[in-house]
Formats: C-alpha cells, structure tokens, sequence
C-alpha cells in the first residue's frame, strides 16, 4: 500500500478561502496551531484519521481531497453523494446506522425484485414454449 501524504497547499488554500487564520481552524477543528503548521507546510509524517475528518469538515471538503500519495500522482475524488452520505453516516448514533443500513438493504431488495420481475416480463413466449410443448407431447387417453 502506498504512503499517503496531507496536501498542505489544499489545506492552506482552503482556510484562506474561508478567511481564517491557522489559529482560527486550530479552534475550530480541535487541533493544535503547530499541527497545522506542520501540515500545511508538509512537514509532518503522519495524522490521525480522526484529525483529517476534523479538518476536512472543517474545511468543508472529502476527506480524500486532503490527501496526496508519495508519488504525486492525485488521488481520485469520489463521488460527492458519497461524501455527503458519509458525513451523515459518521454523526449518527449506532443505533441510526443500524436503521440507515436496513433502509438501504430493503431499497436494494425492491431494486433486485423489480429487476427480476422485469426480466420475467420480457420473456413471456419462452415460458409459453414448453407448457405447449407438454400439452402436444402427452398421448390422448380417448380411444373410440
């Protein structure tokens, strides 16, 4: 697996968007001033995954767009729909997420069922073919 590095420049860029200092984002974000520093001016190794959350909401930005791998190529961003859900995922309750999972199991359920209910319609004549086959095959019992 490939080493994963903060983009600082993203980060700067980003809080300077907002009109913050780094003092303002370091409150707001609950991390200290220094780890900010740091990052934005890519001399910190590692972060907690809880810090990049933290900052990344902050920020208003997914996660993934804070990030950079050692070899400079860019990350992929995901899908913003995914993100939002994400976010809204990370601040329920276990409780939440467990009805959230449900609900999304049972819309894929609907989804599998309408899926193969289409499929039998569309193919109407090949159930046909082998009831009129059977009806044909089967030797008549009257005998005059």
């Amino acid at each position: 697996m490939d080493d994963i590095l903060i983009d600082g420049a993203k980060i700067r860029r980003l809080r300077k968007n907002k009109g913050w200092s780094q003092m303002d984002l370091a409150r707001i974000a609950w991390v200290d001033q220094g780890t900010i520093s740091q990052l934005e001016n890519n001399t910190k190794l590692g972060i907690r995954t809880d810090t990049l959350v933290r900052l990344a909401r902050c920020l208003g930005a997914p996660t993934d767009e804070l990030l950079v791998p050692a070899d400079g190529v860019p990350v992929e961003t995901s899908d913003p729909q995914l993100d939002v859900m994400t976010r809204l995922v990370q601040d329920m309750t276990p409780e939440e997420r467990q009805s959230a999972e449900m609900f999304i199991r049972f819309v894929l359920a609907q989804r599998r069922r309408k899926s193969l209910e289409a499929k039998k319609q569309t193919k109407p004549e090949e159930s046909a073919k082998p009831t009129a086959l059977r009806k044909t095959a089967r030797p008549s019992k009257r005998k005059a």
